[in-house]
């Protein structure tokens, strides 16, 4: 029988799993909140391009862009740091 691959992941903190896989859980909680990333670079006013970039870490994410997504995504500024924007 074969095993779940995501059994380990019910039991980590979003901390643990953004080590594990930086920008994956920002990844997951701009589809839980937007559906696609499309529409979520469309509402950081950035092209989808650009939104590709940051999230596969070939390009930093301004303090402005920080704030705004936090806003939009529900995520309290104290919590950045959880979804690796620094």
């Amino acid at each position: 029988m074969k095993q779940n691959p995501f059994a380990d992941l019910r039991e980590m903190t979003v901390v643990e799993f953004s080590k594990q896989k930086p920008f994956a859980a920002l990844r997951g909680l701009i589809v839980a909140k937007f559906g696609t990333h499309e529409a979520f670079a469309e509402a950081m006013e950035m092209s989808k391009a650009a939104l590709s970039a940051k999230l596969n870490g070939k390009s930093d994410w301004r303090s402005a862009e920080v704030g705004r997504a936090c806003t939009l995504l529900g995520i309290p500024l104290d919590n950045a740091h959880e979804y690796n924007f620094f």
